[in-house]
């Protein structure tokens, strides 16, 4: 990822261009669930490198963007086969109570939020909760 954004913006390096970066994170890069230490630990890593770089390239709009719980093969081989009860029985809740969300939804949101520009450079945008 880090590798990737480099070349990038090294190949587009004009700041008068405009810029965005979008960085799907997750809930779990600000909240510790049991059986994804690195995953937690990994998104929340993503999420310090894009506030840097933001920091550093104010040029450079960041939105880092947590979809919510999609169903996706990772959420149902969570569901089915995390090695924390209480992870599995929050995901099956998700879904006995209609919560999980289809690509297509987040995705349509993501979009609105980019359409609105309303957010700050390097704000953390949660599907649930919009801006946090």
């Amino acid at each position: 990822m880090i590798l990737l954004n480099t070349s990038f913006f090294t190949t587009f390096c004009d700041p008068s261009l405009s810029r965005i970066v979008v960085n799907i994170t997750s809930g779990a890069s600000r909240i510790p669930f049991p059986s994804l230490h690195l995953y937690c630990s990994g998104k929340a890593a993503r999420d310090m490198f894009f506030r840097v770089l933001s920091a550093e390239e104010p040029s450079i709009r960041v939105l880092t963007y947590a979809p919510g719980f999609v169903d996706t093969y990772m959420l149902r081989d969570l569901e089915a086969n995390s090695s924390s009860t209480p992870i599995r029985k929050l995901v099956n809740g998700f879904r006995q109570d209609g919560e999980i969300l289809t690509p297509e939804a987040t995705v349509a949101d993501l979009e609105r939020v980019l359409e609105d520009n309303a957010f700050e450079n390097a704000d953390h945008v949660d599907y649930y909760h919009q801006t946090a």
